[in-house]
């Protein structure tokens, strides 16, 4: 019983993960529902009143429409919405698992939603061509704490399409990034290397563009906070570094200190005279003897 409401608990906190946009989307398509359902239902009862010649039937019918409208919408929410809440429960499943291969820092998905990849091709093509047709997929997007991972549905399983970590090699920009106010429909995810002279492209796109903007200012402010971790870490490691070679060298003076210590300790035990006995001395009497 527990193991259900755990669950069930889980898949309602995945329910958060679902962006507005959807929502938005699911919702519209059930008062779309809702709203067929009515107009069946009127043209029905139009026919009725007119066949039988009841105008009270088509009256009533039209005072029972806002209900049958609600009930019809309500019914049709409360059957998408566990569907998605269950897609991305398991979405969220599957890249705490890929999480796991990589052991990013933070295994909590900061940001989830669905988009087409376009993978970058090893050489460049003019959109002028026909047949320009660049590689795309579906994929989920999922956004951890230091690491973006994006993978695709197939017949027998998940496949990791993208995998970066946050940082300096991972550039991300797109058309409204100049323009707050404008909501960008595609994201551009550039990767650095120290190699290449020009540098892998990635576009992402997907139908919420008030995700894709979230996503954009995540990625930024996420790098920017492993960035500045990372300098802070580098400077700590370096001043342990200097202290741990201040003592070093502290060390190697003490013993040096001791070394020539000792020489100069040995120096002086061999610049000492050796005391020698005169033979007029007369020994020491030896105890119990009687004295002349």
């Amino acid at each position: 019983m527990s193991d259900t409401t755990s669950v069930q608990e889980q898949i309602k906190h995945s329910w958060q993960k679902v962006p507005t946009g959807e929502r938005r989307e699911l919702a519209s398509k059930a008062s779309l529902k809702g709203v067929h359902a009515c107009l069946l239902a009127l043209i029905f009862g139009t026919t009725l009143a007119f066949c039988f010649k009841q105008p009270t039937v088509l009256l009533a019918l039209l005072a029972f429409v806002p209900v049958f409208y609600q009930v019809v919408a309500t019914r049709e929410w409360l059957e998408r919405k566990p569907r998605v809440a269950i897609t991305y429960f398991v979405a969220e499943k599957t890249a705490t698992r890929y999480a796991h291969h990589y052991r990013v820092s933070d295994y909590s998905v900061r940001l989830l939603f669905k988009g087409t990849l376009a993978a970058p091709t090893l050489e460049p093509l003019d959109p002028s061509v026909p047949g320009y047709a660049p590689s795309k997929s579906s994929v989920w997007v999922a956004l951890f704490y230091d690491r973006l991972i994006m993978f695709s549905e197939n017949t027998g399983g998940a496949r990791l399409e993208f995998s970066h970590p946050l940082g300096e090699s991972l550039l991300v920009f797109s058309d409204a990034s100049d323009a707050p106010e404008v909501v960008p429909q595609a994201l551009t995810l550039e990767i650095k290397t120290a190699e290449e002279t020009q540098p892998q492209r990635w576009t992402l796109e997907s139908p919420y563009g008030e995700t894709l903007a979230a996503c954009e200012r995540k990625i930024r402010l996420y790098g920017e906070e492993i960035r500045a971790e990372q300098a802070r870490l580098a400077a700590k490691a370096a001043e342990k570094a200097r202290l741990r070679q201040e003592r070093l060298d502290s060390l190697r003076q003490e013993q040096l200190r001791i070394q020539e210590e000792r020489r100069a300790q040995e120096l002086g035990d061999q610049d000492t005279p050796i005391v020698e006995l005169s033979s007029d001395v007369s020994p020491l009497p030896e105890l119990g003897a009687s004295s002349p």
